[in-house]
């Protein structure tokens, strides 16, 4: 985990990047593996994709067949991190809205009722806290699950959190297999 506390945007990423390309590259039945030989020494990631040797064989062969999707706000400052999570979330089936701010997040959900809404809480001009209190506001929210998606994951963090609203904690980088079972929970919900 980086330094930096929560409500301030910090230069490096935390790690959700290799951890999102890992699972593009297991979704097609590959694998990833990273080595270093320490600090400032550079990195070296082997990837290994299956052959496809059949002719008319398309790479959307490769994919699990989707599941039964559920609209996902995903707000997020870093954009590599959120557009590279969007893809995912599209490529398993979902219905993915990306906002980079607080202010262009409620502006999404003017037109767009997510089941779940990711936020960062480190964003400038508007944290994850405040936006959180805005969209519940919003009544056509109501049925929304809220998802902090931070870097900290001690207690203290966790309490805020659900005080500010929230309906749960995601740490980064981000488990992308308790990510899924969140998404089919939330997918399997009976209607509020």
């Amino acid at each position: 985990m980086q330094g930096g506390q929560p409500g301030q945007t910090n230069s490096g990423g935390l790690g959700i990047g290799l951890s999102l390309c890992r699972s593009i590259i297991e979704l097609h039945e590959g694998s990833i593996n990273a080595a270093s030989q320490g600090a400032g020494l550079g990195s070296t990631f082997t990837i290994r994709l299956p052959v496809v040797t059949e002719q008319g064989t398309s790479t959307a062969a490769l994919l699990p067949r989707p599941q039964e999707g559920v609209k996902i706000l995903i707000v997020d400052d870093n954009r590599d991190a959120a557009d590279s999570m969007g893809l995912l979330l599209q490529m398993t089936g979902h219905a993915v809205k990306i906002a980079y701010d607080g202010v262009s997040a409620l502006r999404s959900a003017e037109d767009f009722t997510p089941d779940v809404a990711l936020i960062d809480l480190a964003m400038p001009d508007m944290d994850g806290f405040e936006l959180v209190r805005e969209l519940r506001d919003y009544a056509h929210l109501h049925h929304t699950r809220y998802y902090a998606l931070t870097g900290f994951g001690d207690s203290g963090i966790m309490e805020e959190t659900v005080r500010a609203g929230f309906d749960g904690h995601i740490v980064k980088p981000v488990d992308i297999d308790a990510l899924a079972e969140i998404l089919r929970s939330t997918g399997n919900r009976p209607a509020r």
